[in-house]
């Protein structure tokens, strides 16, 4: 604060020039006896945090003092890579208070060279000797007391260079998070134990990938565990270890690689690790409030990065792969896979390196080589027989898996279970009612038809009371690239975009998918409507929704439709789209009006609607049965090939169960209707309703024209805030992007709680024809969501990009506290949590996606544009 002020453009006051010129005393007079005094005669600890552009910082500064039992033996050093003017909502607090105790070295933040570079300058220019050390991260929370719990646990532990190392729990922030105000950060509740368990190696850089894991109190005994690995976002010890194992300077732009390179030389210079017994720090994992070092992405770092990796691989032994260090040529584009390292890994329980990096050899040899390098107290062979990972072969073991501990010690189960298992050829049996089928599915099918069968039927082992919805099996031909939806027109795609910016284009190229944050909001209506009446725009979208009438949603077409709510638990109606001159401006006197009914004026009328019946086909296409039915059509196509082979039969019509039933009822229907597809041909079942195309066409869920909401309904003027939007959206699609738009479609779900979720799919697969879903946007009306509501968004990303795509986007590793956030496939699942005006748009036939168990009232609209 003092810095930023000193340095502003009106220059400091007096005040402030006498408060720096104290700060700059202390930091100048530092020495091991002036830090010993000024910690009472008590244990000094210095704190090391690198923070770039982030104003969290400011917080965790205040909350380590303030929760610290004896802040005067806290010292803290802070590498600021910032802007002065750009930056300035990081120095909003007034931290005057500790200047004689937080040294501070700065950079402008396009100098930046990533975390470990930041960590060594604080090495190297604010430690003052002090007893002890702890690493961490920007943004923390602690609890209370956390200075003597942490010197407290280090001296239980039975080693003489002890080191305590995990990954911290979680906090949050509110949506309308703005730094400069009292703290709001919101703690997790948990205050168990977490446990670093080795994951995977990195797909692109083969840099081990850890993540942590819920323990029992019980398990620990009470005495801190023996660790395998270490953690970069959690580390104390004697500071001695500063002088023995000093972070690299010279590992410039390096992100994956830290942790296991710090384990190697800590470990072989005889220092051994230790799971504290309890949470001591709480870690903000998602970065949607502030950017990152790789927003200076260009060739140059990413050629600083490929060398800083080279030179950790060669300390590690581990055989350099062209392709994985990644000349600048391989690397230069951003949808290239091996151009997959950007941040830390989104891992279950909310766990994921913040920073990382690497501290291997220095280029050269003689002393900075061994300063940097490994350690002669212990080999590397060693440590790989110790923690049961080999980075030259890729081999994990279990009680690497494990993190060493028993797997009954883990409150969500053993994480190595997956691992553990052998692929069984047993199959489950299947409800009353496959006989209908015409044939023995299970022994005339293939194995991933029948499992296709038993998803969609509810019978799969994943399909029961578990957070992970049955599933459609994944596409085999899956590219592990998105398809690059979005091309700028020539003299680029910049001038036009208003709803999108182009960072919004690159990610949804590059990842899949994109997610935007406050779109209403922030995007749409701030600079017509004013920030006030802006911020209501989503709620007057929420109250229009839980307007309009909704019935429990269906799968199928035409006259062969069923239920299953182990496959899809949501209400639904379709939505017909706004029409006509003044759209926009309609739409911005609504959110003028406010979100209180009795602003809205009484000649107020909705926008016209698209009728299907219009010739020529308008721009938005109502067209209930006009939006594909993967569900059935992506089974129907794989068995196709039945058709004319003994699987066919009466058409007759289908006895399918609705409203939510399940159980061998819920089979009959299925069967029934796959009969009738088997007789017409497979996938092309049905004739489409209301205008709309064959093939990939069909009704997403049987419902013809009839199933549109009312297009004279008065909630529509509140719907049409949105609506209004997608209009707009797709015009600029359209004219900017190349996108060439030929219809949309509009759907409405209610969630209603109680488990209900939508089991995994694609919204458009490689078999169908014709009008086919290419981009998907959802939108999300929950205000005041919670963790625990659930309904996150569930999206299947290939591993070699998860790591990034976390950390652009903020998504948690899939599957819970105990989840193993890996997939047999090669996919990670990441989950988006269905806050209130975000916008999450994805590749429609690219992107697997789920809906977990919801347990709170979850709103959403949901547009494909064909």
């Amino acid at each position: 604060q003092v810095y930023r002020r000193a340095r502003g453009t009106h220059g400091p006051s007096t005040a402030l020039r006498g408060a720096m010129a104290v700060a700059a005393a202390a930091a100048t007079a530092a020495s091991p006896a002036s830090a010993s005094e000024a910690a009472g005669g008590r244990p000094s600890i210095f704190v090391s945090i690198p923070s770039y552009r982030d104003p969290e910082c400011q917080y965790t500064i205040v909350d380590l003092f303030r929760k610290a039992k004896h802040p005067e033996r806290v010292f803290v050093g802070i590498c600021w890579q910032v802007d002065q003017e750009e930056d300035k909502r990081c120095f909003l607090l007034d931290l005057r208070e500790y200047a004689d105790r937080v040294r501070t070295t700065f950079l402008h933040h396009s100098k930046a060279r990533g975390p470990c570079y930041a960590r060594a300058l604080i090495q190297q220019e604010l430690f003052r000797e002090e007893d002890y050390y702890l690493q961490l991260d920007s943004h923390y929370r602690m609890v209370e007391g956390w200075d003597e719990e942490l010197l407290a646990q280090l001296g239980r532990c039975p080693s003489e260079r002890p080191l305590l190392t995990s990954y911290p729990s979680s906090y949050t922030l509110p949506e309308d998070y703005e730094p400069g105000g009292p703290d709001r950060a919101q703690l997790h509740s948990g205050r168990q134990p977490i446990a670093v368990c080795a994951r995977e190696f990195g797909a692109a850089d083969g840099f081990l990938r850890i993540g942590g894991k819920v323990v029992s109190v019980e398990s620990l005994g009470g005495v801190p565990a023996s660790a395998l690995f270490w953690a970069a976002g959690l580390a104390f010890s004697s500071s001695a270890v500063l002088r023995e194992v000093p972070y690299d300077p010279g590992l410039e732009d390096l992100f994956f690689g830290e942790e296991p390179s710090m384990a190697s030389r800590l470990w072989t210079s005889g220092w051994d690790f230790f799971a504290p017994t309890c949470v001591v720090g709480f870690h903000l994992w998602t970065r949607r409030h502030r950017p990152v070092f790789r927003e200076h992405a260009c060739s140059e770092q990413k050629q600083r990065e490929a060398k800083s990796q080279m030179k950790v691989r060669r300390m590690l032994g581990v055989e350099v792969v062209e392709a994985a260090i990644a000349a600048p040529s391989a690397v230069a584009s951003p949808s290239s896979p091996s151009a997959s390292s950007a941040a830390a890994p989104a891992t279950d329980a909310v766990v994921g390196a913040d920073a990382a990096g690497g501290a291997s050899a220095s280029e050269g040899c003689g002393d900075a080589a061994e300063r940097y390098g490994l350690g002669t107290v212990r080999t590397l062979a060693e440590y790989e027989a110790f923690c049961g990972v080999s980075p030259s072969r890729r081999t994990i073991s279990l009680r690497a898996r494990r993190g060493g501990l028993p797997p009954t010690a883990f409150v969500d189960g053993d994480p190595a279970a997956a691992a553990a298992a052998t692929p069984s050829s047993s199959s489950t049996a299947l409800p009353s009612g496959a006989a209908d089928l015409g044939m023995p599915i299970l022994g005339a099918m293939p194995a991933h038809i029948a499992a296709a069968i038993q998803a969609l039927a509810g019978a799969s082992g994943s399909g029961g009371g578990g957070g992970e919805a049955a599933a459609l099996p994944p596409t085999a031909s899956r590219p592990t690239v998105p398809p690059q939806l979005l091309v700028e027109k020539e003299g680029g795609a910049e001038g036009g975009l208003r709803l999108l910016r182009p960072e919004d284009v690159q990610h949804l190229n590059e990842f899949g998918f994109v997610v935007l944050d406050g779109f209403l909001r922030q995007r749409c209506y701030t600079a017509s409507c004013g920030a006030d009446r802006a911020a209501e725009a989503p709620h007057i979208v929420r109250a229009g929704a839980s307007q309009v009438p909704m019935r429990p949603a269906r799968l199928g077409r035409g006259d062969r439709l069923w239920s299953s709510a182990a496959v899809r638990g949501d209400e639904m109606t379709w939505l017909s789209a706004p029409d006509g001159r003044g759209l926009l401006e309609r739409a911005e006197q609504r959110v003028r009006a406010g979100l209180v009914a009795e602003a809205v004026p009484a000649t107020f009328d909705p926008a016209p609607r698209v009728v299907a019946a219009a010739a020529p086909a308008p721009a938005f296409e109502p067209a209930a049965a006009a939006s594909s039915s993967v569900e059935f059509d992506g089974l129907a196509a794989l068995v196709g090939a039945f058709a004319g082979s003994g699987a066919g039969g009466s058409s007759g019509s289908a006895g399918g169960q609705r409203g939510g039933r399940s159980g061998d009822a819920e089979f009959d229907g299925l069967a029934c209707a796959l009969k009738g597809a088997f007789a017409q041909g497979g996938g092309t079942a049905g004739a489409t309703v209301g205008g709309g195309n064959g093939g990939g066409g069909g009704s997403g869920d049987g419902d013809s024209e009839a199933g549109v909401a009312n297009a004279d309904a008065a909630y529509y003027k509140d719907l049409d805030v949105y609506l209004a939007k997608m209009a707009e959206l797709r015009e600029e699609l359209d004219s900017a992007l190349s996108f060439g738009c030929v219809r949309t479609s509009m759907m409405l779900t209610r969630y209603p709680g109680a488990g209900a979720r939508y089991a995994r799919h694609l919204d458009a697969t490689p078999e169908q024809t014709g009008d086919v879903r290419r981009l998907t946007a959802v939108y999300y009306m929950n205000p005041d969501w919670k963790v625990e509501d659930g309904g996150c968004l569930r999206v299947y990303v290939p591993a070699e990009l998860a790591d990034r795509v976390a950390a652009e986007f903020g998504t948690e590793g899939g599957g819970g506290a105990g989840g193993s956030g890996e997939h047999p496939e090669g996919l990670r699942p990441l989950d988006i949590e269905p806050r209130l005006d975000r916008l999450v748009l994805f590749a429609s036939g690219w992107l697997e996606h789920a809906v977990l168990p919801s347990h709170a009232e979850r709103y959403a609209i949901t547009t494909w544009f064909y």
